[in-house]
């Protein structure tokens, strides 16, 4: 939500408000996500089409389907969550000039499944982009981390998340 502020201010809000926390006492590491799946999943609960380059699908298969999420730089770091190649997201990612993505392992090993995951390409391909202005333009996956269950409180191996972007 932009509360009045234009996106640079929104930016700068998040930047400070990130600098001032990682200040107190006890706090190693800062950064934001646009959800909590476990707990927020009941409003971004379903999931939205996408590809990659040289994905094929089989006869009469659609598109896979995953949720995304914005995440700031840092944030696989601040959950313990190790990148298994490429890395993490930093301040010269903003923008558009190339748009860039982490995407878990489950993804790359479905998507890439005879080669490396980065700088390959994912987008998005649900047709509900274009009214929720998202762009459909190719991602270079800068990134893979490890697959984390972040469904649910209680950890379960059939929660696993498949796709995230930033």
């Amino acid at each position: 939500m932009s509360h009045g502020k234009t996106p640079q201010q929104g930016v700068g809000l998040y930047k400070e408000s990130i600098r001032r926390i990682k200040q107190l006492p006890g706090v190693d590491n800062v950064a934001l996500g646009t959800m909590t799946r476990w707990r927020d999943a009941g409003a971004y609960g379903f999931g939205f089409q996408f590809s990659a380059d040289g994905h094929v699908r089989a006869g009469g298969e659609a598109d896979p389907s995953n949720r995304f999420r914005i995440v700031s730089p840092g944030f696989f770091a601040s959950l313990g969550l190790p990148m298994i190649a490429g890395r993490d997201f930093n301040d010269l990612d903003r923008g558009d000039k190339d748009l860039v993505v982490i995407v878990s392992q489950s993804v790359a090993q479905r998507m890439f499944p005879n080669g490396d995951a980065v700088d390959r390409h994912v987008m998005w391909t649900d047709r509900v982009m274009k009214f929720i202005d998202v762009s459909t333009a190719p991602r270079r996956i800068i990134g893979v981390a490890a697959d984390v269950e972040d469904e649910n409180v209680q950890p379960s191996p059939d929660h696993l998340p498949a796709f995230r972007a930033g």
